[in-house]
């Protein structure tokens, strides 16, 4: 299009319209930090002699359209919390647990999706991650959030089998009771397997019994011993993360009813195996003795 051109006089109006038109560019009408969605305006110059013209931008503030429910994890594994988030511009999501905030590491991974579809990923769960997380989106126009619990099932700390108490060498004369005991201790609790001489053991049920409780003690109770029960006692503990065995001897003597030959030592006897000794309240009177050559 041909311009006209004008003397020094117009000349000087011209370039003060043009001034006054950039002027307005440097004013923009739309601040930055209002939390309130709408249509912000700014206006700019029109060309060709053309009136200026508004140029409109939208702003929504974050709105969670899928939100996820609590979740109960067990130790070890993978856990993902997926969530669908809209708001104009696209919102900053940063996720806190218990009021303080998670950073992307090798541990924490937070993908961005198409349409608004987002993840938050724990690569191996620990009983140290279960709490209450927050999902915080926020963008110029305003903030939204929801909460989301999460719990770790801890799984049982593997222990392999210590004998905190070990069996002890008996020993014992033809039908007496003995009784091998110990204690052992693991984590989950341990297969048990007894051996005599390398063998397993077979119990009599008669004679012989067998008892353990929640604490892991463990006991083998044998009655009216007699002389094949002697012998090397073997308890073998086995769980997941291991095996343990503890041994005793166990030595059984004949009982004889004849007396001793006196001999020149002299014992000491504890007072705690003596008879208790009580004076017959009605004394018998007996006759003397007498050595015949009859008898």
């Amino acid at each position: 299009m041909a311009r006209r051109l004008l003397g020094p006089d117009n000349a000087a109006s011209v370039f003060d319209f043009e001034n006054s038109s950039d002027s307005q560019l440097d004013q923009p009408g739309s601040p930055e930090g209002r939390n309130t969605g709408g249509i912000w305006g700014k206006h700019h110059s029109g060309t060709d002699g053309n009136e200026g013209s508004a140029i409109q931008e939208k702003c929504y503030a974050p709105r969670f359209i899928q939100v996820p429910k609590d979740l109960t994890v067990e130790e070890g594994r993978f856990c993902r919390i997926d969530f669908k988030v809209g708001g104009l511009p696209t919102p900053d999501v940063t996720w806190y647990l218990d009021g303080k905030a998670i950073r992307p590491d090798d541990y924490h991974k937070m993908l961005v999706c198409e349409k608004g579809m987002h993840s938050f990923i724990i690569e191996i769960v620990t009983v140290h991650h279960a709490g209450v997380y927050e999902c915080m989106a926020r963008n110029r126009a305003g903030e939204n959030h929801f909460y989301i619990k999460l719990e770790v099932i801890a799984q049982e700390m593997l222990r392999p089998p210590t004998f905190v108490q070990k069996m002890l060498n008996s020993r014992a004369l033809e039908g007496d009771t003995v009784r091998l005991e110990c204690k052992v201790a693991a984590s989950p609790p341990p297969k048990l397997f007894w051996k005599k001489d390398k063998d397993m053991l077979r119990i009599d049920p008669t004679r012989m019994s067998l008892y353990q409780d929640g604490t892991g003690s463990q006991c083998l109770l044998i009655e009216r011993l007699v002389k094949s029960d002697a012998g090397w006692y073997t308890l073998s503990a086995i769980n997941e993360a291991g095996m343990s065995t503890c041994n005793a001897r166990l030595d059984v003597g004949t009982r004889t009813n004849k007396p001793a030959p006196p001999t020149g030592k002299h014992f000491k006897i504890p007072l705690s195996h003596l008879p208790v000794l009580t004076p017959d309240p009605t004394p018998q009177h007996t006759a003397p003795l007498y050595e015949s050559e009859e008898l």
